[in-house]
């Protein structure tokens, strides 16, 4: 797991032992990052990467752009989405051939990495405000109440799917395309025919996420409720009323839901809390609210440069 600083100290940890295996201070600030396999990607505020492998700990950093990196991630084949402040966007493939001159230093860093980009557009104008990246397709939105769908190799432009509001949240699933928006709409849309399927209503105001496993859907709505619905009957199963900042599902069945002090463990199939996990004794004192990160299953929250000791789901 990455986690990163304003004063562009990045440290790479084990999140079962929490111990920290690498640190890296950039000239630069990054400003986002990704996992994928074997490599961490850092995006900075003055355009550049840095790609570090996980193993061995080498860097190499790559440059584009002369403008911000504002996100970046990975899709389920390992094509790399990077989006910068000005709009643009650009998609990539991360290479390595066999010889290679392991370094930490990223001033002088030599590997044997190599970044090459595939396509790059300005889509938008500005920042694209929320997206969901398939194997083969970028949905995504930037204020407007239209989804959009780019051929992810190309970013050509395919199809629009228009939204009662501005769209505020994307989500992808199978063939399954959710647009929730600030009146609290969910559209379902069919991405292979482009049709409407349906349309869900969220009571707590306007969806500021949508997640999903295999058989529900799952959205966290303004007013901090969290809106869990039955994907095959489009039905609401339950209305969880929690002051939540961020959701997430894990290990396929369960929902974390993170409030200011504790993390939440909701089990999606038995539709009951199953555990929860105190802040306090971690976060005392702490300035910032704690943010939400999670894998197959681990979970891990971090604030002010502190991270919660990890807990895995077999454990709980």
């Amino acid at each position: 797991m990455l986690s990163t600083s304003i004063d562009g100290v990045v440290r790479l940890w084990n999140v079962r032992s929490g111990q920290t295996l690498l640190q890296i201070t950039s000239d630069s600030v990054p400003w986002c990052c990704a996992l994928y396999n074997d490599y961490a990607v850092l995006g900075n505020s003055d355009g550049t990467l840095h790609i570090v492998q996980t193993g061995p700990g080498t860097v190499t950093t790559v440059q584009s752009h002369t403008q911000g990196v504002a996100g970046i991630a990975f899709n389920n084949i390992g094509l790399l989405l990077i989006w910068y402040i000005d709009g643009l966007i650009e998609v990539a493939e991360i290479s390595e051939s066999p010889e290679a001159i392991a370094t930490t230093n990223i001033t002088t860093a030599t590997s044997n990495i190599t970044m090459t980009t595939l396509s790059m557009s300005h889509l938008y104008p500005v920042v694209m405000s929320c997206y969901s990246v398939t194997d083969n397709a970028l949905y995504s939105n930037a204020g407007s109440n239209l989804v959009k769908m780019h051929a992810l190799r190309t970013l050509t432009q395919h199809h629009t799917y228009p939204c009662p509001s501005a769209v505020s949240a994307v989500c992808v699933a199978d063939s399954t395309l959710y647009s929730g928006d600030v009146s609290g709409t969910v559209s379902v849309w069919n991405t292979d025919t482009h049709q409407l399927q349906g349309e869900l209503c969220a009571q707590g105001g306007g969806i500021t996420h949508l997640t999903h496993n295999t058989e529900h859907l799952i959205a966290l709505c303004t007013d901090s409720s969290v809106v869990i619905w039955d994907r095959d009957s489009l039905t609401i199963i339950n209305t969880l009323q929690v002051s939540a900042l961020e959701i997430a599902v894990i290990e396929l069945d369960y929902l974390l839901i993170l409030q200011k002090s504790e993390v939440l463990l909701w089990a999606l199939e038995d539709g009951c809390y199953h555990d929860q996990i105190e802040l306090g004794p971690y976060f005392a004192g702490s300035s910032s609210a704690p943010t939400l990160h999670s894998s197959a299953d681990t979970v891990v929250v971090i604030s002010d440069r502190k991270m919660l000791p990890v807990r895995t789901i077999r454990a709980m």
